[in-house]
């Protein structure tokens, strides 16, 4: 609602569907800012402070990272908000912390999540406003926030893959990170296999560049072994890792990623099927590229 503000401010380290939301909101006649991080990945909350003003009604931040994991101190950066401007709102990008790490939706005015990031249906997803929050509905003819019948079956099988995601957290991520720790104490005997990683990044999400080997050519490589990863998210496969080149400012490093999901049904088993795998690709397309081919 541009007659309480027309200024809002996101992260660098944002999903491409915020970006493609903000670039329309540029043109629709909002000012939009982007706030620096420093080099763990971390928002900088003093250039957080300096560009908020009167004008500023949002500010957008994910919670997790899709790229590199990196998690957001959001009770920090709400606190800061809230003292510099009362009436600006934090929105979170909640898609890769639901099911992850613990969510405390009072540290946000408002969140979104997605059902498939958690083993649940694709096409459903949810907007968290906290109460008092107004939010203008994007299509019209209804007195409801989204006009139609809701589909039941969605809302249903998200509420049970939000409850079974969230039980034992701990106990889950303690797995992972085992797991992350086998493939990157394997990774880092390559010279040319670099780990993307901060100490702020979660273990479900480990990225890596090679520096010697195409993305892609590697990931196709992988799949005739029936294994698939991704370089960068899927939504933005092909591009720079926006994530990584603003950590690193390693244009190479940037352009040469592929991204490792790691989930508490993975096993051992498939971490040692992965990395087998792994070495044959890598000497192969090594040995392809020293002849020139």
């Amino acid at each position: 609602n541009r007659n309480k503000g027309n200024h809002i401010i996101v992260s660098k380290l944002e999903h491409d569907s915020i970006y493609g939301i903000v670039k329309f909101l540029e043109r629709s006649g909002f000012k939009v800012d982007y706030v620096k991080n420093d080099a763990d990945g971390i928002i900088d909350f003093d250039h957080l402070k300096s560009l908020i003003t009167d004008n500023t009604i949002l500010v957008s931040i994910c919670a997790v990272n899709s790229e590199m994991g990196i998690r957001q101190p959001l009770k920090t950066i709400k606190q800061i908000i809230t003292k510099e401007n009362h009436r600006t709102l934090l929105h979170s990008d909640m898609t890769q912390a639901l099911g992850k790490i613990p969510i405390n939706l009072s540290d946000v005015d408002l969140a979104s999540m997605s059902g498939h990031k958690i083993y649940g249906p694709p096409g459903i997803g949810i907007l968290y406003k906290k109460e008092g929050t107004l939010v203008n509905p994007l299509i019209h003819g209804s007195n409801d926030l989204r006009p139609g019948t809701p589909p039941l079956s969605l809302i249903a099988s998200f509420s049970k893959a939000i409850r079974l995601s969230t039980n034992d957290l701990n106990k889950k991520e303690i797995k992972i990170e085992k797991l992350n720790n086998k493939i990157v104490t394997h990774l880092e005997k390559y010279p040319n296999v670099l780990i993307n990683k901060t100490k702020y990044s979660i273990p479900h999400i480990l990225n890596i560049s090679l520096m010697n080997i195409k993305s892609d050519t590697f990931i196709n490589a992988l799949n005739k072994y029936n294994i698939y990863i991704g370089s960068n998210t899927a939504c933005s496969s092909g591009k720079i890792s926006a994530a990584v080149y603003n950590i690193y400012n390693d244009k190479v490093r940037a352009l040469t990623t592929l991204r490792i999901s790691i989930s508490h049904l993975t096993s051992v088993d498939e971490i040692n099927t992965f990395l087998n795998a792994f070495d044959e690709v890598y000497k192969n397309l090594s040995n392809l590229s020293k002849e020139g081919l």
